[in-house]
C-alpha cells in the first residue's frame, strides 16, 4: 500500500483518517468517495474499479458521471455497503461473466431512487418498498436514477441460492412478513458493523445468511409445486405494469382478460392485500418515479395524478403521503436536477486491504489501481 492510500477502518464519515492509517480490523470498514472529482475523472476511476464486473454504457442519457460514495465492510464472506451514486447505466455482460464468474446474489434495500433492470426480454422496476435480489452471475442491464441503498453481496452457498430454481431478479415486498423480517435484520447488522470485532464477524455473518436463506426457502417453497400459478401471477403483474396509466385498469379488466374467478384472483394477490391494493401501490411507485425525474413546473403533480388514474389531486396526494411519508410536490425534480456535492472532505483511495475468500476472487469491486491515481492526479 502506498502512502497515498488509506484503509479506513470503521471510521465515522465525519472524521477523516490520518495519513497512512492502514489497520483493518473486525468488519473492515472502508470508504470511497468520488463526488468531488470531475465527471470524466470519476467515470474513468469507477470504470477501473468495476472493469471486470460491469461495462459502463457510454453516451447513455442515464450515465451522468458515475460519481459514487460508498462505505464498505467485509463481514466474513459477506460484502456489505452503504452506497450512493449518480444516475448510471451498467451492463453485466456474458463475456464478463465468463471472464470473472462470481456466484453471488446482490440484496438491495433502496432508500431513495430506483433502477430498471433488463434480463433478455424481461424487465422490471426495483426501488423503495421492497427487498430486491439480483443474481450477479447472470447477464443483466441495470439503469439507475440517482439513488441511495444498502447492498449485501451474498455467496450462493451461504443462502442456498439455486439459479435453476430462483429467477435472475426478484423482490420480496417490504410490507410482507418475510420482507419485514429481512429488512429488520439487515438494517440491524448495518448499525453494528463499525463495532464488530474479528471474533464476532463469522457468527454475525452466519446468522444473517441463515435468516435470509430461511426466508428464501419459505418464499419459494409454494412456487415449486405450482408452476402454473407462478406463471399466471407473473403474467398478471406484467399486464398491470404495462397498463398503469389506463384509468379502467382494475379487477374487472383482469378477471375478463385472464378468465379467473374473483376468489382465485384475490388468492393470487392476497399477500399484497388484493389486486386493487397491488395496483394502487404500483401506481404510486410509478408516480414517485415520474415526479422525481420531472423538472419542477406548474401543474406537474396534477398531470402525474391524472396519468396514474386518480380522480383528484387531493386523493392522489393523500395516498402518496400515506405510502412514502411525504407530499408529491416534495419529490418533484429530486433526481432530475444535480444537487450540491456532498460535504465529505476528501476522496479516499484504497487498495486491497480485504482478504477475500475464494468466492470473491472474481469480484474486484473495491480494487483501485493506485499508481494511476497518484497524489498529483486526485489531490490527496
Amino acid at each position: 500500500m502506498t502512502e497515498t492510500a488509506e484503509c479506513v477502518n470503521a471510521l465515522p464519515a465525519e472524521r477523516p483518517s490520518t495519513p497512512g492509517e492502514t489497520a483493518c480490523r473486525g468488519a473492515h470498514g472502508q470508504l470511497l468517495d468520488t463526488w468531488r472529482l470531475e465527471m470524466e475523472e470519476a467515470r474513468s476511476l469507477w470504470g477501473d474499479i468495476v472493469q471486470d464486473i460491469y461495462a459502463l454504457s457510454p453516451g447513455d442519457e442515464h450515465a451522468s458521471g458515475h460519481r459514487v460514495k460508498a462505505r464498505v465492510w467485509l463481514l466474513d464472506d459477506i460484502l456489505m455497503s452503504r452506497f450512493e451514486a449518480e444516475a448510471n447505466s451498467v451492463v453485466r455482460a456474458p463475456g464478463l461473466i465468463r471472464k470473472t464468474p462470481s456466484e453471488l446474489v446482490k440484496l438491495k434495500i433502496f432508500q431513495d431512487g430506483h433502477l430498471d433492470i433488463f434480463d433478455g426480454d424481461e424487465s422490471g422496476w426495483l426501488g423503495p418498498g421492497a427487498i430486491s435480489f439480483i443474481d450477479h452471475d447472470r447477464p443483466t442491464t441495470q439503469v439507475s436514477t440517482r439513488h441511495r441503498q444498502l447492498s449485501v453481496f451474498l455467496p450462493y452457498h451461504f443462502i442456498g441460492f439455486d439459479p435453476s430454481k430462483h429467477p435472475v431478479w426478484f423482490r420480496i415486498e417490504g410490507e410482507s412478513a418475510l420482507g419485514r423480517v429481512i429488512a429488520a435484520a439487515v438494517t440491524s447488522v448495518f448499525k453494528d458493523l463499525d463495532h464488530v470485532s474479528a471474533e464476532e464477524a463469522p457468527a454475525l455473518a452466519s446468522g444473517l445468511a441463515g435468516l435470509i436463506r430461511g426466508a428464501l426457502d419459505a418464499g419459494f417453497e409454494s412456487a415449486e409445486g405450482n408452476d402454473f400459478r407462478t406463471a399466471r401471477v407473473a403474467a398478471i403483474r406484467q399486464f398491470v405494469e404495462s397498463r398503469l396509466d389506463d384509468p379502467s385498469l382494475g379487477s374487472d379488466m383482469i378477471l375478463k382478460g385472464f378468465g379467473l374467478s374473483r376468489t382465485t384472483l384475490y388468492r393470487d394477490f392476497e399477500e399484497h392485500g388484493g389486486i386493487q391494493r397491488y395496483i394502487l401501490r404500483q401506481r404510486l411507485h410509478r408516480a414517485f418515479r415520474l415526479l422525481s425525474e420531472s423538472r419542477p413546473s406548474r401543474g406537474v403533480v396534477g398531470t402525474v395524478s391524472e396519468r396514474m388514474g386518480f380522480t383528484s389531486v387531493h386523493s392522489f396526494s393523500r395516498a402518496f403521503r400515506g405510502r412514502f411519508g411525504e407530499t408529491p410536490g416534495a419529490v418533484v425534480g429530486r433526481w432530475a436536477l444535480p444537487e450540491p456535492p456532498l460535504s465529505l472532505a476528501e476522496f479516499f483511495s484504497f487498495s486491497v486491504c480485504l482478504e477475500f475468500s475464494p468466492c470473491f476472487q472474481g469480484l474486484r469491486l473495491w480494487t483501485v489501481h493506485l499508481r494511476r491515481w497518484e497524489t498529483a492526479k486526485i489531490g490527496l
